[in-house]
């Protein structure tokens, strides 16, 4: 969590001086939906919200989460270890 912590801190130094303090809460708020989801593996969901932010400021860490989540197959992998749990 202090990882994450640390990059949103330095996130938020490169746009804070081109957004509104409403923007930010914003931001914000869809960032920590977005890690929830995330870190429960709702990783379709997650990628929604971090695209969402990524629209409102075009900052690096909901891109990297977009990549992450895209370039790792994390929602077909997901979806792929439901199934076998069913069985």
């Amino acid at each position: 969590m202090k990882k994450f912590s640390l990059i949103l801190a330095i996130s938020y130094m490169g746009i804070s001086f081109g957004q509104t303090n409403e923007e930010l809460k914003q931001l914000n708020k869809l960032l920590s939906v977005g890690d929830t989801l995330f870190e429960q593996r709702k990783y379709q969901e997650a990628l929604k919200i971090y695209e969402r932010a990524y629209k409102l400021c075009e900052c690096s860490y909901p891109y990297e989460q977009i990549r992450y989540i895209k370039d790792s197959n994390l929602i077909i992998r997901n979806k792929k270890n439901k199934g076998y749990e069913k069985d």
